[in-house]
């Protein structure tokens, strides 16, 4: 029994390399012994040293060794689907990566600029698997993704593309405008809430009722529009929503606040109100990070059972070429390779 060099599982009948003659390198399959080859043919071999001095955060699974070539990464549909610009208007892609393990992955894959002629940069999320490559404009995706496959990480594009990132960053910049206006005016509410509650009368109480008024408009409006919004939406499908009692105490206070401040009466509802509208913004908007941050390798990799398929370029041709998954059309034929999911429903023509 030995210890795989590379993946750390357990095989009872070892592979060796031919120039190891004292059997120090044990492999359980082709793969990891390919991968341990492909490190030291790049000078990477320092990647068994910081596995050994990290830690593993979870078990790799042996390597498995596809011969894909990832042309359809930079078919122009893919692309736009799938990829995006940043800041200085370079592609970016994300890929999920099957068998990150420990903080040597994270040391492997962000060297790639080193080694991969076009790539920019390339920043692995440790916890998700999830790694973003940028690349030089007229770069290729399939060159990044042929040799995170080489390393034993088989790459899936994720699809984010331009118009959804954009559309995403606007939201989130509007949400925090929201939060940071209910909070300011939350803050500036409750020092004025403070002098009435205190005693303050005569012209100073209409004073600061006036103030309180004032503040509290951006923060039923258009902070608390969300609210509105989601509890319109749920009347008018007959839904339940907890937007709909939170609206309704926010239109009701607000309207009994300027009530009594029109009948000159020193006591609102705006501290609560604002400040009720201030928790329940921030309380979502970290709730909404979690959720986007907490989806795992371990939910991701479900989606991602084998994207490419090989096609038959010409019908009746017997040649048959990668491609992924969404461009297969009724009436082709494909192949299927051993261990591979059938992509579609079909009839089986041969084997």
């Amino acid at each position: 029994m030995s210890i795989c060099i590379h993946c750390d599982e357990v095989s009872f009948h070892p592979l060796f390399e031919d120039t190891d003659t004292i059997k120090a390198h044990p492999f359980c399959c082709r793969g990891c012994m390919t991968v341990f080859q492909v490190l030291h043919q790049k000078g990477l071999e320092s990647y068994y040293d910081i596995k050994l001095t990290s830690g593993l955060m979870k078990p790799r699974s042996p390597v498995d060794t596809k011969n894909s070539q990832f042309h359809y990464l930079d078919d122009t549909e893919f692309r736009k689907e799938y990829s995006y610009e940043d800041s200085s208007q370079l592609p970016v892609m994300e890929f999920y990566l099957e068998g990150i393990h420990c903080l040597a992955c994270l040391w492997l894959i962000e060297k790639i600029p080193e080694f991969v002629p076009g790539v920019v940069t390339a920043k692995l999320d440790l916890s998700r698997s999830v790694v973003t490559v940028t690349i030089v404009n007229g770069g290729e995706f399939r060159e990044v993704a042929r040799e995170l496959n080489n390393l034993g990480y088989t790459p899936h594009a994720l699809r984010k593309n331009q118009d959804e990132t954009k559309l995403k960053a606007r939201e989130e910049k509007i949400n925090l405008i929201r939060i940071g206006i209910a909070g300011a005016a939350a803050g500036n509410i409750m020092v004025y809430a403070i002098s009435l509650y205190g005693g303050a009368d005569g012209s100073f109480a209409q004073y600061f009722n006036m103030l309180t008024v004032l503040f509290a408009i951006p923060v039923l409006t258009f902070c608390a529009y969300p609210f509105y919004k989601n509890a319109y939406f749920a009347l008018k499908n007959k839904t339940l929503s907890i937007d709909i009692p939170i609206s309704l105490a926010l239109v009701t206070g607000g309207a009994m606040g300027i009530h009594h401040l029109i009948s000159g009466i020193s006591e609102n509802y705006f501290d609560s109100l604002s400040t009720l509208v201030f928790l329940l913004l921030l309380s979502r908007y970290f709730l909404a990070m979690i959720q986007e941050r907490g989806l795992s390798a371990n939910d991701l990799q479900y989606f991602h059972q084998n994207e490419s398929v090989l096609q038959e370029s010409v019908f009746g041709s017997g040649i048959f070429e990668e491609t992924h998954q969404k461009f297969v059309k009724a009436g082709h034929r494909l192949k299927i390779r051993p261990g591979e999911f059938i992509p579609a429903d079909g009839i089986v023509i041969a084997g």
